[in-house]
């Protein structure tokens, strides 16, 4: 039985793509980050968050290159990884659940960030 009922993999800058929903007064879908070590992740997969949430920095750095569609499905794929490490949630194991990036951040950082060289 795990100490968590749901995980949330969602990328954010300097975070480690592992969320528990933690509502609070007047935001009740705040969530906390969680470590990879609380969940109890192999060197292995912990590698492929690290390198998932290390390649965000792109919509940062590399605005317009940043591909969205290709982020989310690595993303998604590593949430259904993760599900399968932790185990059925009909058996314990939390439910593990797949927050994707809008495109529109990356729009958003390509049009603010885009022009710094110009």
């Amino acid at each position: 039985m795990s100490k968590y009922t749901t995980i949330i993999v969602w990328a954010d800058f300097m975070a480690p793509g592992l969320w528990i929903p933690n509502p609070v007064p007047n935001f009740p879908h705040a969530t906390l980050a969680i470590s990879h070590e609380s969940v109890g992740l192999t060197e292995e997969l912990s590698k492929k968050f690290n390198d998932w949430i290390h390649s965000f920095w792109d919509v940062y750095d590399h605005p317009e290159e940043f591909n969205c569609e290709e982020f989310n499905r690595v993303g998604a794929m590593l949430a259904a990884e993760l599900q399968q490490f932790l185990g059925s949630p009909h058996k314990g194991a939390p439910l593990i659940l797949f927050r994707p990036q809008l495109p529109l951040l990356p729009e958003a950082m390509k049009k603010y960030y885009g022009k710094k060289n110009e």
